[in-house]
């Protein structure tokens, strides 16, 4: 029953190399499947960039600019996914959370609830790919966070690479946070003072996420 630790925790942020498990389970136990997918850095135009578009990772903008308070930008929703249907972010004015996964657009809010959003939505800062999984496993026995995350580091060829990953799974319990919508200019780090923490349990689904080598915080 993999949820969200401190970041002493294999950091979910912008990046990405595949692996993918497929799950199952019962009987109380967990099911989960891992994917795991490196995309590359978006490159130059030309024919080699276009033959490798779907080996990189997209950033809409600077996180730096989020982290100071600027929560609003023109990309769409339509745009981020001209450039992939994987990965995550938030909504303009910090309006919940984004999360992309198979082409939709999810939209995670600080009541709780989850909507889809159309390509006109725009977002001040997301991180998204095309998921191709370059590893494939599936277990079924229950794994907690730590033992998840070591798990996870054994499918990686390195820890110096970028990693998207998938997890698709039955959950005993899954712990969100989100905040409420904001004004430009109020810092991150004030922001998140003010976040709601929401616990879903004994729940299918999937989680969407990013792997950081340790030279990159975030």
């Amino acid at each position: 029953h993999p949820r969200p630790q401190p970041a002493h925790q294999p950091q979910l942020g912008a990046g990405g190399q595949a692996a993918r498990h497929p799950a199952g389970g019962g009987g109380g136990e967990t099911g989960i499947g891992r994917r795991l997918h490196q995309p590359l850095p978006d490159q130059a135009p030309g024919a080699e960039a276009l033959q490798r578009q779907h080996r990189s990772v997209h950033v809409s903008a600077p996180v730096n600019a989020l982290v100071e308070g600027l929560y609003e930008e023109d990309t769409t929703l339509g745009d981020l996914r001209d450039r992939g249907d994987f990965g995550i972010g938030t909504f303009n004015d910090l309006d919940g959370e984004m999360v992309l996964v198979d082409g939709d657009v999810f939209q995670l809010r600080a009541d709780g609830t989850v909507q889809r959003v159309g390509d006109g939505v725009k977002t001040p800062f997301a991180c998204v790919c095309r998921f191709e999984p370059d590893v494939d496993e599936t277990f079924d026995r229950p794994h907690d966070c730590e033992a998840f995350c070591a798990l996870l580091e054994q499918c990686l060829p390195s820890r110096n690479m970028l990693y998207a990953c998938r997890v698709d799974g039955h959950f005993l319990s899954v712990r969100t946070r989100s905040v409420p919508r904001q004004e430009n200019y109020r810092p991150l780090v004030e922001v998140t003072r003010d976040q709601v923490e929401s616990t879903v349990e004994d729940v299918d689904g999937t989680l969407v996420g990013f792997f950081n080598p340790p030279f990159i915080s975030s």
